[in-house]
């Protein structure tokens, strides 16, 4: 308990440690409440019996079985059921600081989040483990917090948990800055269920669907950046390189690198990335009211990103300026007109 004190710079604890040493008097005599006693048992991890880990984090956890059985029910059968597994309990599908949270909150009564990330996070566990108080709090305070740039992470979770005063409140901030929330750097964390949500939201009023164009491809160059990411580490962590490979001549051969400096191998990569963007975005194209654009803005806007063949590009030009007889292609069926922005919204040309 002494060196528990001094690490948390504790005065009113360190004073209580040397009352303790001197009138002999041991701990749960010297701190009044159960609260205090609580306390001290999470910070020193006295008397604890459960090793809490999570794979591939070194975070390790001493707590009480006890306090959280009585807690959640989940644990309750996790702990004492017939499934239960000794004294370790294993967590690979937990965030450890979120789980730090949870059990300060558990011991300590601790309401205080930070911040919305680790909010979200908590809310996750809170559902799972059926900590309904705990799910109030964190919903009001995502509720509070939310914002444009934190919008996707929020409105996600908000899906999830079904959190309709949240989901109301992420309407609220949707219809006013739409615009805004179209730009989050944080639009590319999106799961697909939850952009296809934002897409037909009724709320959803862009000054122009330039904006809606641009957030949807921005969301599929993310995807793509990902698993380029979960590729490179897979490739990294299994695969050892030899010495270079050389030709029957004993002619070291161009590696990797080298061949993909060629003008002509730069081009087919480039062609590859666009259909992969392509493939990505394509079921979430008849969401795009591209008739509602101006020729211009698509030509501006649209075409650089050869999201369309030339044939495709085309007919929608063709449709966009009302010239009868051409279909639109089957990758952009919209037929809409109807602009989407409203009048809570300034509505300015996209440049």
């Amino acid at each position: 308990m002494f060196q528990i004190a001094i690490l948390m710079e504790d005065q009113p604890l360190l004073m209580r440690c040397a009352n303790m040493s001197s009138n002999g008097k041991q701990w749960q005599c010297q701190l009044e409440s159960p609260s205090e006693r609580l306390a001290y048992l999470r910070n020193s991890g006295h008397l604890s019996d459960l090793t809490i880990t999570f794979p591939g984090n070194s975070t390790v956890i001493q707590a009480h079985r006890l306090l959280l059985a009585m807690s959640s029910p989940v644990f309750e059968a996790m702990l004492y059921g017939p499934l239960a597994e000794g004294d370790e309990l294993v967590l690979p599908d937990d965030p450890p600081e979120a789980f730090e949270w949870l059990l300060n909150h558990l011991y300590l009564n601790d309401t205080q989040l930070p911040h919305a990330g680790l909010t979200t996070k908590v809310y996750m566990l809170a559902s799972k483990y059926q900590l309904d108080s705990v799910c109030k709090i964190c919903s009001k305070v995502l509720t509070n917090t939310v914002n444009a740039e934190n919008f996707p992470d929020i409105f996600q979770i908000a899906i999830l948990m079904e959190d309709q005063p949240l989901l109301m409140r992420c309407a609220n901030i949707l219809e006013i800055q739409t615009d805004q929330v179209l730009k989050s750097t944080r639009m590319g964390a999106l799961e697909p269920h939850a952009l296809v949500q934002i897409l037909t939201h009724k709320e959803l009023s862009p000054s122009t669907e330039v904006q809606v164009f641009h957030a949807l491809i921005g969301w599929g160059k993310a995807q793509l950046a990902t698993a380029s990411e979960e590729a490179a580490a897979a490739d990294g962590a299994s695969s050892i390189k030899g010495p270079p490979a050389k030709d029957v001549n004993g002619v070291q051969k161009a590696d990797d690198k080298g061949r993909d400096t060629c003008p002509i191998k730069e081009c087919q990569s480039e062609e590859e990335g666009t259909t992969a963007l392509r493939n990505v975005v394509k079921e979430f194209l008849p969401h795009i009211r591209f008739l509602t654009l101006s020729a211009d803005e698509f030509v501006v806007h649209v075409i650089p990103t050869r999201i369309f063949t030339s044939d495709e590009a085309v007919s929608v030009l063709m449709n966009i300026k009302s010239l009868a007889g051409t279909p639109l292609p089957p990758i952009a069926p919209c037929t809409s007109r109807e602009k989407r922005y409203n009048t809570r919204n300034t509505i300015y040309y996209y440049r």
